[in-house]
């Protein structure tokens, strides 16, 4: 007899246990037992609404509409049945007009100790519309409030707020993992200006969750980002008992230089004794994706000094990739154009017996080697009067018709370059020639 009201009452507090075990896992999964939908309130401005009203439910929408308006808050929750760690799923979408438009959300659970608040959403721009998704955290407080407290404003003519919250999975997870794993990019490459890199680019994830395994995870292997691009975004995803993380990087990559075409080699006779200033066209350049600009040392316009300079031009693309280029620009100055002068004379044509031609060819190329010795020395002045007197030679032998005009025409024209490039100013009288 006594075993048998020893089995009858061991029976009853294994149903009990039971039925008890069965409460506690249907009030921790989903919006049942102590958190059924009519177990929720809304407040705030305009229109709030629960779905559904009432009963058990696998998700539920909070929603607030508030028209003409300008801000807002509104507060949805429910009372703690126990102290517990409660996990849910959360997406918070709406539309709060144009401009200056915002939107937060929180999460939030009363204690003992005052309220605590775990951002959702910061209150950012959401000008047009938004929308973002998460998991949340709550270590709730028997008899205490939990919730969420949604806010918005924006400085639009259209004036209204509208907004839903959807919960989905809402969990008692006492012990459990309460959080998603932390996904951390490692990027390496060289890197340029303007977000670019100039080098392979090589992308690796860390992924951590210290309270439990990583269930699954994708797009986090290991990336070399090879190719150029103006924006390659990579995506890390990763899944543990406490929930879904995602991790971007946007990789840009230009290492490529770009290409520079500069002008051809320049020549330039001086019109002053110690430099020409010389114009150049800017080169030509071309890059395959960020852009690229040139520059030229010496610059167009410098004033460059007899002889010959080289100019380089660099062209320098968005990533800080460069390739250069050169060419030169040779200033000729009177040594060079009295020795053109020479060559000339031995090719101009003299009319007359062979030997009358000679001697006058003889008697020029010797006035042209005395206007160079003087000129290597620095006489300036007796330069400019050994030219004038070769001009008059000339003109003599025109008169005689021994030279063509047309071949007196280039023969005054380069001695009257030879003249502005020793800075002989007004061409001397004849009288002062003789």
């Amino acid at each position: 007899m006594r075993r048998f009201k020893l089995f009858n009452a061991i029976l009853a507090l294994l149903v009990a246990s039971s039925v008890l075990t069965a409460s506690i896992a249907s009030a921790a999964s989903g919006f049942s037992g102590p958190y059924e939908m009519q177990n929720w309130t809304a407040s705030g401005p305009g229109t709030t609404s629960i779905t559904p009203t009432s009963g058990a439910a696998t998700s539920a929408v909070f929603h607030y509409e508030f028209r003409p308006a300008s801000s807002g808050t509104w507060t949805f929750g429910s009372v703690a049945a126990a102290d517990s760690t409660v996990r849910f799923n959360w997406t918070y979408s709406g539309y709060h007009a144009f401009f200056l438009a915002r939107a937060g959300l929180n999460a939030f659970a009363d204690g003992p100790l005052g309220r605590t608040t775990v951002t959702l959403r910061s209150s950012q721009p959401s000008s047009g519309g938004f929308s973002d998704s998460g998991t949340a955290c709550l270590q709730v407080n028997t008899g205490m409030a939990f919730g969420l407290v949604a806010s918005g404003s924006h400085n639009d003519s259209d004036r209204q707020l509208i907004g839903d919250i959807t919960l989905t999975n809402l969990e008692v997870v006492d012990g459990q993992d309460c959080t998603p794993p932390v996904i951390t990019p490692s990027v390496e490459g060289t890197p340029g200006s303007n977000g670019y890199y100039t080098s392979d680019v090589d992308v690796t994830w860390t992924v951590t969750d210290p309270d439990s395994d990583i269930a699954s995870s994708d797009g986090c292997d290991a990336t070399t980002v090879t190719t150029d691009t103006t924006g390659t975004t990579l995506t890390c995803t990763a899944t543990s008992v406490g929930g879904t993380s995602t991790q971007s990087v946007t990789i840009k990559r230009d290492a490529t230089a770009p290409t520079i075409t500069v002008p051809a080699n320049i020549t330039a006779y001086a019109t002053s004794p110690n430099d020409e200033v010389v114009n150049f066209d800017a080169p030509t350049v071309a890059d395959n994706l960020s852009g690229a600009t040139a520059s030229c040392a010496p610059v167009s316009g410098t004033a460059f000094p007899v002889g010959t300079t080289t100019v380089v031009c660099t062209a320098t693309d968005g990533a800080e990739n460069s390739a250069t280029g050169a060419f030169t620009v040779t200033v000729v100055g009177a040594d060079q154009t009295l020795e053109e002068l020479y060559t000339m004379v031995e090719n101009t044509s003299i009319n007359g017996t062979s030997s009358t031609a000679a001697s006058v060819r003889r008697t020029m190329l010797m006035m042209v080697v005395i206007a160079e010795s003087l000129e290597d020395n620095g006489q300036t002045t007796l330069t400019c009067l050994q030219l004038t007197r070769f001009d008059l030679e000339v003109r003599s032998q025109v008169a005689k018709r021994r030279i063509d005009g047309a071949d007196a025409s280039l023969l005054y024209a380069k001695t009257t370059q030879i003249r502005a490039m020793i800075g002989c100013g007004d061409n001397p009288s004849f009288f002062q020639a003789r």
